[in-house]
């Protein structure tokens, strides 16, 4: 797995906050000899794939995902927001930080968002979801780059 390899041979991504130059630094010098910043074991990357690998249902191919993610020693991060104000910006009231999740290696099921600690508390509906549909969150998705709002997917089946 690409981002497994990556963390553990030192070839990383930006944080999510960086700037453009701060990017271009560790694309184009990450693994080589110009040293760059400390080695980020944090990756949102990774808590996407789990989360998506809990989507599916499958607990083998979810355990097989996460044990993959945990063998780069990746600290799971994400951004959960309430219905408010605060999932269009950067800080505000409704933004709750999960610096490092801890997901369940052996769930006995993955329906009810229960497998990982980030999502037991999170809203499941948002206004504007409600109002404009899945796209408006795509594209807050897509444009702020630190968030997804897994619990707008359909829910994983129960197994």
């Amino acid at each position: 797995m690409y981002l497994a390899d990556s963390i553990i041979h030192g070839r990383r991504l930006a944080q999510v906050y960086s700037d453009p130059a701060e990017e271009l630094r560790y694309l184009a010098f990450s693994g080589s000899e110009i040293q760059v910043p400390r080695r980020r074991r944090e990756s949102f990357l990774a808590t996407v794939l789990v989360d998506l690998a809990a989507l599916t249902g499958d607990r083998e191919f979810y355990r097989d995902v996460l044990h993959e993610t945990m063998a780069a020693n990746a600290a799971y991060e994400f951004i959960s927001f309430r219905d408010t104000p605060a999932q269009f910006g950067i800080e505000g009231e409704g933004m709750i930080r999960f610096p490092n999740i801890e997901f369940d290696e052996n769930p006995s099921t993955l329906s009810g968002w229960s497998y990982g600690n980030h999502l037991a508390d999170a809203d499941r509906a948002f206004r504007v979801h409600d109002a404009v549909g899945i796209i408006a969150h795509l594209l807050l998705s897509s444009l702020m780059r630190d968030r997804y709002f897994p619990t707008l997917w359909p829910a994983p089946p129960a197994v």
